[in-house]
């Protein structure tokens, strides 16, 4: 499987992943530390509002948008964000695997 830089992953369209598009909008908006204070917490509260198979969509999202910035840089990842919608300028590839962990908890704790 051919791996994509940060660039390509930017230029993907929000139909391939509207579900973590809606998150992106929704939860890492340019208020989104004021309004939840980090992109885990922001991962929390849409894993306490949304409905378990919104969740679902989302990480399985996140799992296919990950693997295509596994060798970007956190600015790669960033347009990538923004691209979809969203703020948050992650530091370092590292927040971005902490917040895949949080999706991922709010999956696991939201079955039904």
């Amino acid at each position: 499987m051919k791996r994509t830089s940060g660039k390509d992953a930017s230029r993907k369209s929000e139909p391939e992943f509207a579900a973590l598009g809606g998150f992106f909008s929704a939860y890492l908006h340019q208020d989104f530390r004021d309004e939840y204070g980090s992109a885990v917490a922001a991962a929390a509260a849409f894993s306490n509002d949304a409905e378990p198979q919104q969740i679902r969509a989302v990480v399985e999202e996140w799992k296919t948008w990950r693997a295509q910035l596994v060798n970007s840089s956190p600015a790669e990842a960033a347009a990538a964000i923004r691209a979809l919608g969203g703020a948050w300028q992650p530091e370092t590839l590292a927040g971005l695997d902490e917040l895949g962990r949080a999706l991922e908890a709010g999956k696991s704790r939201r079955k039904s």
